[in-house]
């Protein structure tokens, strides 16, 4: 009946059917673009902004400056803004209109079975008795044989099988960090709180000093380093990332006893016989 852009689809099965695609960001035009390859009856996507933003398309034009792509900082020095700064970076993200790829738009309007709908939220949803979706949009009311929702992602550690033991100690947004009124977001609070180098940090007295050890370098970095990590921009990072790991394993190999006994012990001589001839 529905899927989300972010799990697997299985694109035959919608063939000869129509889909209703909500939201207007890449991932939204990618599982459009493929369930209309697929053979698609019909393909609607549903905005609720007025416009597409792409990029890599037609100039704008030489009076007009280059399109803020919603990130004002310089990318490798944004973790050391102030939290207030980095949080509000991330609301003003929530806030942008999400870009497509010029390409990627042109092969959904290529279709001429491909609708676009702008200026349309979806107000209600419900299954009539044939099992199609009935969605409202302005009080009308629009079917479909099967819905993608290609709208966004979202960090919850607690949904993730491989942090089922921890995720309870890793320090997140809102243990450390409280918004201003007319700021909060329960979604953004979620996210990790990371340290410099995308390692996870302890919650206060849990103890858990081991997820140090762990490094986020996903999406789940997104309010801490204001970019969202996977995309070709956040490869400025990654040097960041091998720094962080190489030092952390070369100090991890340091025995201070050791190396004290090390220091402390006597320097004994070489076996003279190669100088001494030489030696008057």
């Amino acid at each position: 009946m529905w899927s989300h852009s972010g799990t697997p689809i299985d694109f035959d099965a919608l063939a000869g059917k129509r889909i209703g695609v909500i939201g207007a960001g890449s991932s939204a035009f990618d599982a459009a673009n493929a369930a209309l390859e697929s053979g698609a009856a019909e393909v609607h996507l549903y905005s609720r902004r007025a416009f597409i933003d792409y990029t890599n398309g037609p100039a704008r034009g030489p009076a007009e400056p280059p399109l803020d792509r919603g990130h004002a900082n310089v990318t490798e020095l944004a973790y050391d803004l102030p939290d207030d700064v980095r949080w509000r970076n991330y609301l003003l993200r929530g806030r942008r209109v999400a870009s497509v790829p010029f390409d990627t738009l042109g092969r959904s309007v290529a279709f001429e079975n491909f609708h676009l709908h702008l200026n349309s939220s979806w107000s209600e949803v419900s299954v009539a008795g044939d099992g199609t979706v009935v969605a409202k949009v302005a009080g009308k009311p629009h079917r479909f044989d099967h819905v993608i929702a290609g709208t966004g992602y979202a960090a919850d550690l607690s949904l993730q099988p491989e942090f089922a033991r921890i995720h309870r100690s890793i320090a997140l947004w809102s243990d450390r960090y409280r918004p201003q009124p007319g700021e909060q977001d329960a979604g953004g609070g979620k996210y990790p709180y990371l340290g410099r180098g995308f390692e996870f940090l302890p919650r206060e007295a849990s103890g858990a000093e081991f997820l140090r050890n762990i490094h986020c370098y996903n999406l789940g970095a997104l309010v801490s380093f204001g970019i969202a990590v996977g995309d070709i921009p956040s490869a400025v990072y990654q040097s960041r990332l091998i720094s962080a790991i190489a030092r952390d394993l070369f100090l991890a190999q340091v025995d201070p006893a050791a190396h004290k006994k090390y220091v402390d012990t006597p320097q004994s001589a070489p076996d003279p016989a190669p100088y001494q001839r030489a030696i008057r």
